[in-house]
């Protein structure tokens, strides 16, 4: 993906971008950043790390499972496990999904999209290959975050040669969701610093 990304922003804009990714998407984009340092100009890293911790693996397997036997409300809500950390959110989140998860995923036309994700979540682990993102890089998480701890967060930041941390205490992997005008503040300070 991260190529399919890169020969995009080549097409497209022909000078290095600011690059954003959230969870997923952050392992993505160190991918693009170590791979194709000509594309990206400054680096944010959002609920993301080197690796997903072995409680975030154990959640997506058990997704995973559940979307192979079709089970998509289930499998949406196995996620919810690392989304939110509480148990209030769940009891209100969780029955909205099951009732109306079908309606949210639609047609799955391309099933092996989503499994493929998953499975390329947990089998990453790049910490020998953050000493190759080049561009300056804000990493955001919060410290309750059980997909991607605060620990490996940590060393996210430390491997990245110029890397800035901010870790956001009461915050798990939904960061962006529950705290985004804070998050967008340090996102643009960052940016235009």
């Amino acid at each position: 993906m991260a190529e399919d990304y890169a020969d995009l922003i080549r097409k497209t804009f022909n000078f290095p971008v600011n690059i954003m990714g959230t969870s997923t998407g952050g392992q993505i984009a160190q991918y693009l950043a170590a791979d194709h340092p000509d594309v990206v100009k400054k680096l944010i890293l959002i609920s993301t790390a080197y690796r997903l911790s072995e409680e975030g693996a154990k959640i997506e397997k058990k997704a995973a499972d559940y979307f192979k036997q079709a089970k998509y409300g289930k499998s949406m809500t196995a996620i919810t496990d690392m989304v939110y950390s509480t148990r209030f959110l769940k009891a209100i989140v969780n029955p909205l999904i099951l009732l109306f998860g079908r309606k949210f995923i639609g047609d799955v036309e391309y099933p092996n999209d989503f499994l493929n994700e998953i499975q390329g979540d947990r089998e990453m682990n790049f910490i020998n290959r953050l000493k190759d993102i080049k561009a300056s890089t804000l990493v955001l998480s919060g410290a309750q975050d059980i997909g991607y701890t605060a620990e490996d967060v940590k060393k996210t930041a430390e491997g990245i040669p110029n890397a800035q941390l901010k870790l956001y205490e009461n915050y798990g992997h939904n960061l962006f969701m529950r705290n985004r005008k804070e998050v967008i503040i340090d996102m643009l300070d960052f940016l235009s610093g």
